[in-house]
């Protein structure tokens, strides 16, 4: 494989990770979102229990 072929790979390849990295990312933060959504949804429901549970307490 002589050098102008190498070249020409190298950049036919970083052109090909550079057109699938937008995807990529997008999925990567679509997920750390579904994550962050559960746990935050999670949080609140358990906070919701807590102050119900000490609301009925004190009443």
């Amino acid at each position: 494989m002589s050098l102008v072929q190498r070249k020409r790979a190298h950049r036919q390849h970083r052109q090909g990770l550079r057109r699938k990295d937008p995807l990529h990312l997008l999925a990567t933060w679509a997920i750390y979102g579904l994550m962050l959504g559960l746990m935050g949804v999670i949080i609140l429901f358990v906070l919701l229990i807590a102050i119900w549970s000490i609301a009925s307490l004190f009443s």
